[in-house]
Parts: C-alpha cells; structure tokens; sequence
C-alpha cells in the first residue's frame, strides 16, 4: 500500500463490538483487584467452609459476608453490559454507521450527523485485541474499529502498518507492523 493513500472503512458497531473493547479496558485498569477480589471472595470462603484453613463452619453461624466478594464480582461484570446496552440505545452516533478514513495526516471519522478529525498526535495510544483496533482520544475515550469491517487481512496489515508508523510507541499492535 503507498502509505499517502487513504484507507477506508464502514463500521456499524454492534453491542459485541463494543462490550468487548469496554471488557478489554476494563480487565487492563483492573485486574490486580479483581484478582485479589476471586481469591477473597470465592477461594476463601470454600477452603473455609470445606474445613481447609481451620475448623469447618457451623451450620448455625451466620456466614453472610462470604456472598460479598462475589456480589461484588458479578457487579463489576455486569454494569458494564448494561451500561453499554443502555448506551448502545440511547447515543445515535453509536447505531450509525462510521466510516473511518485512515492517512498517515491522521484520522477522520464521518456519520451522517458528524464529522470527527484529527492528526494522528492527539491519539494517546491505539491497542490491537482479537476482535478491534481501540484508539484511545484520552483515558476515557476510545474509538473501536472492529477488524469484522476490514474486507481483507490484506487492509488489516496495512492498518497495523500505517499504526505503527504514525503512533510510533504508543500503537501495541500484533504481527510486524
């Protein structure tokens, strides 16, 4: 691909799409907790109900606190599909179908109600998962661009490529970009 050429691409993203982009940030900011979380709140509790760690529990005691590690578990799973169903429905930008236009000069996405531009220095990083290209606006904001929508591996490539060289370090991509 000559790298001054425009790579086009349709999404219309799909609730898949985005709890997997919304998971995958999730797990990065959150995993040393949620590790501790299963480990107190499911590993504990049945090592000390089967009489592991010490005397076994009495049937008569109240063993309520050992539900708390996974409420809180099932919490920390949860409101985040509901949250992205909730938005999926209520944003129209995210029902629409984007069409983003990659060029080594930056980024431009175009919906029928907007238009978002920029070069690529305002993109803090872009991550490469199994299933999407996530670029990161800020911390709190990331464009997903499902790999679905690439016709061919051939335009994955050269998005990786052309990632690579405009993001420099701040693209963690697969394969040799």
């Amino acid at each position: 691909m000559n790298m001054e050429q425009e790579i086009d691409v349709a999404v219309q993203l799909e609730l898949a799409d985005y709890l997997r982009a919304t998971y995958w940030v999730l797990l990065r900011k959150l995993w040393p907790f949620l590790l501790i979380l299963m480990l107190g709140g499911f590993v504990f509790p049945i090592l000390f109900l089967v009489g592991v760690t010490g005397e076994a529990a009495e049937p008569s005691g109240s063993n309520w606190a050992f539900f708390v590690g996974p409420i809180v578990v099932l919490l920390i799973v949860g409101s985040p599909y509901f949250q992205a169903k909730r938005n999926m429905a209520s944003q129209p930008v995210l029902q629409e179908e984007l069409r983003y236009h990659f060029r080594l000069g930056g980024l431009r996405i175009v919906s029928p109600s907007s238009t978002w531009e920029t070069t690529w220095s305002n993109i803090v990083k872009a991550q490469e998962t199994g299933s999407n290209f996530l670029l990161f606006v800020s911390n709190s904001e990331v464009h997903i661009v499902p790999k679905r929508c690439f016709e061919t591996l051939e335009l994955v490539i050269d998005i990786r490529r052309l990632l690579g060289e405009a993001l420099e370090s701040r693209a963690k991509l697969w394969g040799d970009a």
